[in-house]
């Protein structure tokens, strides 16, 4: 039975929501991380990740769907499950924090978030393998983490430089 194109656009926005919550919350968690501060912070800015993402992502879906489809209900269903499937993407990150240290958890954070990229991949294989999609999905997902942590290294000293203290 062939599916639907509401059906198609559910998953879709789905599947884009889910990847972009992991790995926006991921790379923002690591940048935290490498900031310096407590882990307790860490979950903070993961939770209000989670939240500015989730909304912003539900409401680009819900405009990009109103602005060229005239069923406001699929534009609707489409923003509900792009937030659900956002939260779920990006409380992967935050879940390590939790309930480990920080020197644990960034290896267990990383570990995990490569493993979903991974699944994720597989599943939004399109014309690749499924193994050459997950395997991209997880080297640019951990590249720009890697990136994202050493940048936000330098910002402490950088902040003390230009505000002084």
């Amino acid at each position: 039975m062939a599916r639907s194109s509401n059906d198609k656009n559910v998953l879709r926005a789905s599947i884009l929501a889910v990847n972009d919550g992991l790995c926006s919350n991921f790379n923002f968690v690591m940048g935290v991380l490498g900031t310096g501060i407590s882990d307790h912070a860490i979950v903070i800015a993961g939770i209000v990740g989670i939240i500015s993402g989730a909304y912003s992502m539900a409401s680009g879906e819900w405009l990009s769907l109103s602005t060229v489809n005239d069923k406001r209900i699929d534009a609707v269903k489409a923003a509900l499950y792009s937030f659900c499937a956002f939260v779920i993407g990006a409380s992967i990150p935050i879940l390590p924090f939790m309930f480990l240290g920080a020197e644990d958890a960034i290896v267990n954070v990383t570990v995990i978030c490569a493993c979903a990229m991974f699944t994720i991949g597989v599943a939004d294989g399109g014309k690749k393998t499924p193994l050459v999609s997950g395997a991209k999905h997880v080297a640019v997902g951990l590249a720009i983490a890697a990136v994202t942590h050493v940048c936000a290294m330098f910002i402490p000293d950088f902040l003390s430089f230009v505000i002084g203290g």
